[in-house]
């Protein structure tokens, strides 16, 4: 009897890891995920710094959310150790006050974009970032 509630558990366990949001599902679309990041920046090799594309016109909430896109992806080519930064990082990178940056990211954070650790980090939710790319204009 016991060896068939295993069973049941077991078969329950992979029915419902169905609804896991797994990061691998939201890699299979990197390609496309690279071209659209293209078009608003690239990533320095050496560096893993993310250099905006010239002539873009982008509000501090979509610079914040494409230099977190950025810092993800140069963590996954481990160019970066780590990619969530905190606020005086950002604004070292962004060039944007701290205090500025502070409504923006509270934006983002309550639409689900990013998040924040314990350690005050902020980091891109990862599969949101195709949602992130799909609404910068």
């Amino acid at each position: 009897m016991e060896a068939k509630n295993e069973n049941i558990e077991s078969d329950e366990n992979e029915i419902l890891k169905e609804l896991l949001l797994k990061e691998e599902d939201v890699l299979k679309k990197l390609k496309d995920l690279v071209v659209k990041s293209k078009k608003f920046f690239m990533i320095e090799q050496a560096t893993g710094n993310v250099v905006f594309s010239s002539g873009l016109k982008l509000g501090n909430k979509d610079k914040i959310a494409l230099l977190l896109v950025g810092r993800y992806f140069g963590s996954k080519l481990k160019i970066l150790s780590k990619g969530p930064i905190n606020i005086a990082e950002m604004n070292r990178l962004l060039g944007i006050p701290k205090t500025t940056l502070s409504k923006p990211l509270g934006i983002l954070i309550n639409e689900g974009k990013i998040c924040r650790n314990d350690a005050s980090e902020y980091a891109v939710v990862f599969h949101r970032v195709e949602e992130i790319l799909n609404s910068i204009k």
